[in-house]
């Protein structure tokens, strides 16, 4: 017999790598034509409660098919040939949510996102393919508990069950994940948020901003030439922050903060302390030059930043190039917040930009205010975000970091 007759032609029972391959390729390249034909439109899936339900009957089903048919198929969809050739195709698309930006609020009709390439999560390439994976997953699951003989077998089903359990509610889950808006005012109950589509929904409570609160960097000041923008001084940076003292070079240019007002209004020729809203910043500085052609080579000027109340203040020093002083950058923010619950009780709660306020099963966090009025602002924008599958996903982790202790443990103790 020649070594041709004993080569394993293609589908041939039993399936090996190259068919596995080919049949996770093919559902991956027939996911592509459904959401390209669909035109990107993901699959649409059903939500809470349904997707619960749908998820239940899908794995009755592969009980079933377990329990009553033990054929060629069912042993191959349990054995590492289809499992590994399914875990290259999913970690390929999970790869690519992290190279292409997610939009899926964005309307466009550019191949990518035709393709669903901007939402990912919801394409019907990603979710044939996380199903197609699961799948796998619980016959090669049921397969090992039909064998459950010694304690090594309890770290496979903790990882292969957690990471079931992650995939499944990657897949399912996203549709019940609510991410919106809300703009909440000073001693007003804000209850309307607008999610990434620009839909309005009421929510079952209503939010108070107590106090906002802001503190700020001091002002920048940057030698701004019109041909190439802000110039880097000695140190090679581009900007330094005006504080009362401070001397610093940049190019031929010696400049000296001799006072700096975090909180002013102009009043004349010069600027006053005034802590209102409106207020910008500004700094009495002294600039010197010693090859400068003019006769005094020592300028002592007011520069400001501007808003929407004030006119900006800057220095021309020749040659379409000016000494400026850049708005403040926030350097920490928060809200005081207030939520009034339907049945009447109150919950107070601060929330910052890293440290988010967490009610039932919302997250708020932090996101905006007023900048035309920086920390004078009256009102505060928040984010909230609510993920009931959370938990869930937690539990998924929790079951592969104990199933990847165990075997671990399991493998020092049989050394």
């Amino acid at each position: 017999m020649s070594i041709q007759e004993n080569k394993k032609r293609l589908w041939e029972i039993p399936w090996k790598f190259r068919e596995s391959i080919i049949i996770a390729l093919g559902l991956f390249i027939v996911g592509n034509i459904i959401q390209y034909f669909s035109n990107g439109i993901g699959l649409i899936i059903p939500k809470s409660p349904y997707n619960s339900i749908l998820l239940g009957l899908c794995i009755l089903l592969i009980y079933a098919v377990n329990k009553f048919y033990s054929g060629s198929i069912t042993k191959w969809l349990a054995s590492y040939y289809a499992a590994i050739a399914a875990i290259i195709t999913y970690s390929m698309l999970v790869l690519l949510m992290g190279f292409i930006a997610q939009k899926p609020e964005v309307e466009s009709q550019n191949l990518i996102h035709r393709l669903g390439y901007e939402n990912i999560i919801q394409s019907w390439q990603f979710i044939i393919i996380s199903f197609y994976l699961l799948i796998i997953l619980s016959f090669t699951i049921l397969k090992r508990l039909q064998n459950f003989k010694n304690l090594k077998n309890v770290a496979f089903f903790l990882n292969h069950a957690g990471l079931w359990i992650i995939i499944a509610t990657a897949s399912v889950g996203s549709v019940d994940i609510s991410d919106c808006a809300i703009r909440v005012f000073r001693g007003k109950q804000s209850s309307v948020v607008l999610d990434k589509k620009n839909n309005l929904y009421q929510l079952p409570f209503s939010i108070e901003l107590v106090d906002f609160t802001m503190e700020n960097y001091p002002s920048e000041i940057i030698l701004y030439k019109d041909s190439v923008g802000a110039v880097k001084n000695s140190k090679d940076v581009d900007i330094f922050q005006a504080k009362t003292g401070l001397a610093i070079k940049i190019e031929d240019w010696h400049v000296k903060v001799l006072k700096y007002l975090p909180n002013a209004s102009p009043s004349a020729d010069s600027f006053i302390v005034n802590d209102i809203a409106g207020a910008i910043t500004a700094a009495f500085i002294e600039i010197r030059n010693n090859k400068w052609s003019k006769k005094d080579s020592t300028i002592l000027t007011w520069i400001a930043s501007g808003n929407d109340f004030h006119q900006s203040r800057s220095l021309y020093i020749g040659d379409d190039s000016y000494f400026i002083l850049n708005p403040p950058k926030p350097k920490y923010y928060e809200s005081k917040i207030k939520i009034h619950r339907q049945d009447s009780t109150i919950i107070s709660g601060t929330i910052s930009v890293n440290s988010p306020f967490r009610y039932n099963q919302w997250h708020i966090y932090q996101t905006g205010y007023d900048v035309t009025t920086g920390k004078y602002s009256e009102f505060s924008i928040l984010q909230l975000v609510q993920d009931p599958w959370l938990y869930v996903v937690y539990l998924g982790i929790a079951m592969l970091l104990l199933g990847s202790t165990f075997l671990f443990w399991y493998g020092k103790l049989n050394k």
